[in-house]
Order: C-alpha cells, then structure tokens, then sequence
C-alpha cells in the first residue's frame, strides 16, 4: 500500500505538473 501511495503520488504529481498547477 505504501509503495502503491508513493507511485500514485508521483504520479499526480506529475499530472499536477502537465496541468500547469505544480507545487515545489
């Protein structure tokens, strides 16, 4: 679940970062 939570955060992250609406 962890591992699975980190992928998936990496993974809106990068979503957020196509969108535009990155965050540092």
């Amino acid at each position: 679940a962890a591992a699975e939570l980190g992928l998936s955060r990496q993974a809106l992250y990068r979503r957020m970062e196509r969108l535009g609406i990155a965050r540092p």
